[in-house]
């Protein structure tokens, strides 16, 4: 209980919170499991990224908006007064309003929205803990994480909290994954160390099972890695993730032995960029669940946000400060160009892309991370706001030389991760190289000519790469890097130079069909 008070002073501290957020915790300490059936509406978003303003889905369709968020999300708590509103992570970057104020919008607007907690997300430290410090002191609600901690292994967010909802006792535990961890850049968690999660679960639920009616993990961590997770820690009722943009329609009951009434753990994810709502009903009595029910809800321009317009107003001068030259035309896209199949191959505007990167390192090959491009570039015209979209984040261009052998690895690693489906895929320029079931077929090109595994090739990469998150074949064989320009910079200039974007050519990537 002591320990449990300490870290609450901590999280108080950091976001100047008053002594009433201690009070959910003593109460739920106090009272006596539940001893009828009750009804709890766990309502869920993830991955949101900056999207505070409606926006064109991929169908055309306006979608999204943090007051329309806001509308549907307190309809739900009206018609359903035990309710719990959470947040999986990566509420930071993905449209100019984090670019210029760096969180600050984010976090009023969730709190408007009236979330009781969030974990922490990879993206909420792209600026590191400095800023994220500076900008929760802007929320209302807790930041859970329990396995990342200062080098020394000090608390920095609260690890856990518990909640009375009726006469429900809901424990929620704050945990990050290994891949999020990994995609955060070497600079941005400086002063912070990561904790094996497993751990890291194992050991909260073991100090709030015994005192809650359902115990809840909110991650950031990956919907297959969260049904892992969920086989690994007994005693886990509800996993609420994020971080692999997952839209999960209905629950997942992964099967363990927990004796929690349904032998499992239902494990959830809402998709991304506040599409939707995510919304699990459970009815619970003495700790047991009894029945559950779940479902994405749209988030939609036609939903009305009387009432809820208190975002848009906190939101507009904000934007108003951005606009001007945020659409600016640069140039333009007469067919434009995809991001679709990113991590299932080249992609039109990875391609491009790498090639910007590739000529302003002067080398013979160029390389972007898939998971950096956020965004697709339409037909028409080319504005300094889509950009933005496109490429968020502060990432520079970096050149060095690498072995021909360092490249076959790396060409190898892609195909693998491609047919497994996992994250880490690249876009490529200069080079080529083709695939079937996971494993390289023939020989490696750099300018049409097979690769010679014991010469020196110049690359230029997006310096997000040097920290090692795509894995070890940048920041371990470099003789000599060179920093260039920043990489939004680089894409307004080239658009501006070309004014009228073609198409990259094809054939970088080739995956052949598998094997029967």
């Amino acid at each position: 209980m002591a320990r449990i008070r300490s870290l609450l002073a901590i999280q108080e501290i950091i976001m100047r919170r008053s002594v009433p957020l201690l009070l959910p915790l003593l109460l739920a300490m106090t009272l006596p499991l539940s001893a009828m059936a009750e009804e709890l509406v766990i309502l869920h978003t993830n991955d949101t990224h900056n999207h505070l303003q409606p926006f064109k889905d991929r169908d055309g369709s306006e979608v999204g908006g943090a007051a329309h968020r806001a509308a549907v999300i307190a309809a739900e708590k009206k018609s359903h007064p035990n309710n719990l509103v959470l947040d999986a992570g990566d509420v930071f970057q993905g449209t100019p309003l984090y670019t210029f104020f760096k969180g600050e919008v984010d976090m009023k607007a969730m709190s408007l929205v009236g979330y009781d907690a969030g974990a922490l997300g990879n993206h909420d430290l792209d600026d590191g803990w400095a800023n994220l410090k500076t900008q929760l002191k802007f929320a209302q609600f807790p930041m859970l994480c329990a396995n990342v901690t200062t080098t020394d292994g000090d608390p920095v967010f609260l690890p856990a909290m518990t909640f009375l909802r009726g006469k429900i006792r809901v424990g929620v535990i704050g945990l990050m994954g290994a891949g999020a961890w990994n995609n955060v850049a070497v600079n941005s968690r400086k002063s912070l160390k990561f904790n094996p999660i497993v751990p890291a679960a194992k050991k909260w639920v073991a100090a709030l099972r015994d005192r809650v009616d359902l115990l809840v993990l909110l991650t950031h961590n990956g919907l297959q890695e969260d049904q892992a997770l969920a086989k690994e820690v007994p005693g886990v009722d509800v996993i609420v993730g994020g971080h692999s943009h997952s839209t999960v329609p209905k629950p997942i009951l992964v099967p363990n032995d927990n004796q929690n009434g349904i032998g499992g753990t239902l494990v959830l994810q809402a998709g991304s960029y506040g599409r939707f709502a995510g919304r699990l009903t459970l009815d619970v009595e003495q700790g047991k669940i009894t029945k559950y029910d779940g479902e994405l809800i749209p988030i939609t321009t036609q939903v009305a946000v009387t009432g809820n317009n208190a975002i848009d107003s906190m939101v507009a001068p904000y934007a108003a400060k951005v606009d001007t030259q945020m659409d600016q035309v640069i140039g333009n896209s007469p067919s434009g160009l995809s991001t679709a199949g990113k991590f299932g191959g080249e992609t039109p505007l990875g391609s491009w892309l790498a090639d910007m990167i590739r000529e302003s390192g002067k080398a013979e090959i160029g390389i972007i991370n898939s998971g950096g491009i956020r965004a697709e570039l339409s037909a028409g015209p080319v504005t300094v706001r889509k950009v933005f979209e496109i490429l968020p984040f502060e990432n520079f261009v970096a050149s060095m030389d690498l072995s021909g052998q360092t490249l076959i690895d790396l060409s190898a690693k892609v195909v693998e991760r491609l047919y497994k489906q996992q994250a880490g895929t690249l876009q490529v320029s200069g080079m080529s190289f083709r695939g079937k079931d996971g494993k390289l077929v023939g020989p490696v090109l750099v300018k049409g000519k097979p690769i010679d595994p014991k010469r020196q090739y110049r690359v230029a990469i997006v310096d997000y790469l040097l920290g090692g998150g795509e894995g070890p074949y940048f920041d371990k064989h470099s003789k000599l890097t060179v920093y260039h320009e920043l990489l939004r910079d680089l894409m307004i200039a080239r658009v501006k130079t070309q004014k009228v974007l073609g198409s990259p050519d094809v054939g970088r990537i080739v995956i052949e069909p598998a094997s029967h």
